[in-house]
């Protein structure tokens, strides 16, 4: 939701959350295409657009937030590195066994 975004901080933040999936993509599947597509392109204008009204400017933030989001990806690589893992031979987590194979990898502390 929109509601619990108060400062423009927040906006970019969010626009962050919505490129990360792309740009953790480009890391585990890098045939994929680089353009931020779908409804993923759609809610990051929507969150700048809060920011900028200029096409260009707008622009310039969802790179900005592509460049944080791979910043952030590569800054915790090794817990999405094991989170990825056992996804593919699971399938599915909950929060808790999340939170349990990073403590058991020592990486609990890349979780922020």
């Amino acid at each position: 939701t929109t509601g619990d975004l108060d400062s423009d901080a927040d906006w970019f933040g969010r626009c962050v959350e919505i490129v990360a999936g792309s740009e953790a993509e480009q890391l585990y599947a890098p045939g994929v295409s680089k353009e931020l597509r779908g409804s993923d392109r759609a809610k990051a204008y929507e969150c700048v657009r809060y920011l900028a009204q200029h096409p260009h400017a707008a622009n310039l933030l969802i790179r900005a937030g592509q460049i944080e989001a791979q910043h952030m990806l590569h800054e915790h690589r090794a817990a999405l590195d094991a989170l990825v893992s056992a996804l593919l031979s699971r399938r599915t987590m909950s929060g808790d066994e999340l939170i349990a194979l990073l403590e058991s990898r020592n990486l609990a502390g890349d979780l922020g």
